[in-house]
């Protein structure tokens, strides 16, 4: 069985992509540039491709909330 939500949907989202940002900066916590850069596993994705895409996500929802505009074209 569920609990009852205690916040509203804009809070939820809001403390999920928290969370998710503490859990990029621990996983990038003491890493050398070169281990950042690192793909040790099958994805293309390192540490470091993952925190780039993570600031362009958040640069791309502030732009979105700021001023309403949304960009075409992915750079």
């Amino acid at each position: 069985m569920y609990s009852p939500q205690r916040d509203d949907e804009v809070t939820g989202i809001a403390n999920y992509v928290d969370q998710q940002l503490v859990a990029i900066r621990a996983a990038a916590f003491g890493l050398t540039e070169e281990q950042a850069r690192a793909t040790p596993c099958r994805s293309a994705l390192s540490i470091g491709g993952i925190i780039k895409h993570a600031a362009y996500g958040m640069r791309g929802s502030l732009e979105r909330l700021t001023t309403g505009a949304v960009e075409e074209s992915i750079s």
